[in-house]
Order: structure tokens, then C-alpha cells, then sequence
């Protein structure tokens, strides 16, 4: 184990994990492999505060707060833009009261299992399970040379449903280049 440790190689996850986690909070700029409708240019920008890194994806925050989930299989080039990092509020538990303290250290699994802010701070998330985060919440999917806006109904292990306008359509987690979560603006029906 000690050398698989210092042996240097990192599985490509680990790398993304690694260089999104020391851009938390700072407004970046990620080049995606995504292929495009009649394009032969097949690379996709999209720009945001990394907000959270997950396993295998990251969630980054646009100036009117949407998130967008990028997988990390589709990420060419990272950029930041910001000379300097601006503070954010760091997940921790430094801070907890201490009933809850007590039960997390007396009753770890059930307690970090039963909320996904856990999961990811002790586990990091799998982006098929924030996508159950993500049921019942209109979106826009970006999926090999498509776009799509519809709602997420159904999260299954290699794949989740998005109802459009007149289907049901079954979409790939491998296939998507980026999703948006869309936010109904205040004041708007």
C-alpha cells in the first residue's frame, strides 16, 4: 500500500479533485470536450465560482447564483481569472453543537449516510447521486451535440429521465457535458 501511495500516479478524478479544490471560491474559466450539432469545433466554455467538488464532478455558481454541474470527464482546461482568492465559507465542523457532535461520533454511518452535505465533506458525492438532489428541478442538459430544458423526474444508476414538453427522454450520465440547474426568478410566475 505504501507504495501504490508514493507511487505519483493519480486516476484522472483525483487530479480534477485536487485542482478544483484549490479553486473554491474563485471565479474559473473550464474548457469542456463537448461535440456540437453541424460543428466541426467540438469545445464548450463555461465560467463560474467553484462552489463544491464532487468525486467525480464540480459545481460552479454564475453571477445570478445558478449552478452548473460539470463532469470531470469532459474538462479539457481550467482557468482562474482572479488574481486573488476572495474568502468563502469553508465546509466544516469545527463549529457544531454538541448533540450533534455526540451522535456523529457515536453513530457515524447512519448519521453522515441520512445527509449529503456529510456525504460530500467525509466521502465526496458521486455526480449520479447529486442528481437525486436534483429530482423534481427544471434544468438544462447539454448532452453530446444537443441541448435540452426540461425536469428532472427519475435518478437510476447509469442513467436519469428528464421530462420535456412532450416526452419523457432517458438521458446517459456518461453523455452529459454540463447541466444548469434553472432558478425561477422572484417575482415571476
Amino acid at each position: 500500500l505504501l507504495d501504490a501511495a508514493l507511487s505519483g500516479k493519480r486516476e484522472p478524478h483525483e487530479i480534477f479533485q485536487r485542482a478544483f479544490d484549490g479553486l473554491v471560491g474563485q471565479k474559473v474559466r473550464v474548457e469542456l470536450d463537448c461535440p456540437q450539432n453541424n460543428q466541426s469545433e467540438k469545445i464548450v466554455t463555461v465560467e463560474g465560482r467553484v462552489f463544491s467538488v464532487g468525486f467525480d464532478f464540480v459545481v460552479l455558481r454564475s453571477l445570478r447564483n445558478r449552478e452548473m454541474i460539470v463532469p470531470f470527464e469532459h474538462v479539457l482546461t481550467i482557468a482562474h481569472s482572479e488574481r486573488f482568492a476572495e474568502s468563502h465559507e469553508e465546509h466544516g465542523l469545527h463549529d457544531i453543537d454538541p448533540c450533534f457532535r455526540r451522535r456523529l461520533t457515536f453513530n457515524f454511518g447512519e448519521t453522515v449516510a441520512s445527509s449529503p452535505e456529510l456525504i460530500q465533506i467525509f466521502f465526496r458525492i458521486r455526480l449520479k447521486i447529486y442528481l437525486l438532489l436534483l429530482s423534481g428541478k427544471k434544468v438544462f442538459v447539454q448532452i453530446d451535440g444537443e441541448k435540452m430544458k426540461g425536469k428532472i423526474v427519475d435518478v437510476h444508476t447509469e442513467s436519469f429521465s428528464l421530462c420535456l414538453p412532450k416526452k419523457v427522454r432517458e438521458i446517459p450520465i456518461r453523455n452529459i457535458c454540463f447541466i444548469q440547474v434553472i432558478e425561477k426568478e422572484k417575482g415571476l410566475r
